[in-house]
């Protein structure tokens, strides 16, 4: 009961917690988002990181699948890749993120600390480079790099376009004494154990895989694999569609460029939409309500939510192949 309570209360914030973007209720869904929903609800919950795709169906199952098929699924351990989904955003300073993992990770009593630093460090090249490879890393590397990527993707989407409306979900955890804060978050995992991998990839749409990314880290496992094919195509074909490809070929030269801190060219004269696909790359928890708003003015929210979602992508990317040390 706490867990269905608790998981219905979250459902309840998601759509007045965006930033800028408006979700509908995820009970008044088109058939796409409807059955992303029913899977969510069965094996996750309804979070607000995943609502906030909602106005572009596509974008919502290809961020559903990305985390299903890494952290939710697989072999590797639960709670070691629940590690890896709080270091990461430790480092990426997605609170919202921080708090929910960080009492996954209590509930499942996991403890790595060389697996902790690894996630964490891969923020930026220099990081990494001075840490040691996780002992289980070659084991599990596409789980674990896969659970990575998706969290790289996850806070940058948090961090930009969530609201402080978003915290309430959190702080009622925190009103709970951490015994029943476990109960919670160990409820939720217990939703994963003998899931199938495999069966959100149904969810995306047709696409074109020519852009799609299957980085070499993924290639033992066929899931993995495939998440990663399928959420970087969707995301790819829909920033194509809706921008110039000069916009995107300057934007990606610049985030190919960057090795983890913000480049020395400011922010301040770039287009609204631009500038805030760098926040989001570079420094996503810079980003205000004014970036989102002036962003929205000058094109739209559809718009916005699109670019974001690319330029999260790109930098998710690029933290993966940093992260792939010894590989």
């Amino acid at each position: 009961m706490l867990v269905q309570s608790m998981s219905r209360g979250m459902e309840s914030i998601g759509p007045i917690s965006t930033n800028g973007v408006q979700p509908e209720q995820p009970g008044q869904s088109d058939a796409l988002a409807g059955a992303i929903y029913d899977q969510m609800r069965a094996e996750f919950f309804v979070a607000g990181p995943f609502v906030l795709h909602h106005e572009i169906p596509e974008l919502l199952a290809a961020a559903w699948t990305l985390v299903r098929e890494t952290l939710l699924v697989g072999e590797a351990n639960r709670g070691q890749k629940e590690i890896v989904a709080w270091a990461v955003s430790q480092g990426n300073r997605c609170s919202f993120c921080v708090d929910t993992h960080g009492r996954a990770k209590a509930a499942a009593k996991a403890d790595d600390t060389l697996l902790e630093r690894w996630a964490r460090s891969s923020t930026s090249a220099d990081g990494v480079s001075e840490v040691a490879a996780p002992s289980d890393l070659d084991r599990h590397r596409a789980e674990y790099l896969g659970t990575l990527t998706a969290f790289h993707y996850l806070n940058r989407m948090a961090n930009v376009l969530l609201s402080d409306k978003a915290d309430p979900a959190p702080g009622v955890i925190n009103c709970m004494t951490r015994s029943m804060a476990k109960v919670m978050m160990g409820g939720i995992l217990n939703k994963g154990v003998g899931l199938v991998p495999g069966e959100s990839l149904p969810l995306l749409p047709e696409h074109d895989s020519i852009t799609a990314w299957r980085p070499g880290w993924a290639a033992d496992s066929a899931t993995v694999l495939s998440a990663m094919a399928g959420w970087s195509t969707v995301i790819e074909n829909e920033a194509a569609e809706r921008f110039a490809p000069t916009l995107l070929a300057m934007l990606g030269n610049r985030f190919a460029r960057w090795d983890g801190e913000p480049q020395p060219r400011e922010f301040a004269n770039m287009e609204p939409l631009a500038r805030l696909a760098v926040l989001t790359v570079e420094a996503p928890h810079r980003v205000t309500t004014d970036d989102v708003d002036a962003s929205i003015a000058a094109s739209s929210s559809a718009d916005t939510l699109a670019m974001v979602a690319w330029a999260a992508q790109r930098a998710a990317r690029r933290c993966a192949g940093w992260a792939n040390i010894d590989g």
